[in-house]
């Protein structure tokens, strides 16, 4: 389970790595007026002053493994499955 006020928004390739999505600006307007304080984005989708006016932790992530990490603060390919 995510911990309490954490997003993660991004589009998951068939290799597990994470792309960027249209609007996420306005996704994660909507996130902080929802009461999210963290997200975790893909790596490289571009920002810019957006980023910098959100009351909101960001995160970037270049794949699931780096988010879920980021996210959760474990690595699941430590649980052995």
């Amino acid at each position: 389970m995510l911990p309490k006020g954490t997003v993660l928004l991004g589009e998951l390739g068939l290799g597990g790595q994470l792309r960027p999505v249209g609007q996420l600006g306005q996704r994660l307007k909507e996130a902080v007026r929802l009461g999210f304080h963290r997200a975790v984005v893909p790596q490289g989708s571009g920002l810019g002053p957006i980023g910098n006016e959100l009351e909101l932790e960001l995160l970037e992530a270049a794949s699931v493994t780096e988010a879920l990490v980021m996210a959760l603060g474990v690595n699941p390919a430590d649980d052995g499955c």
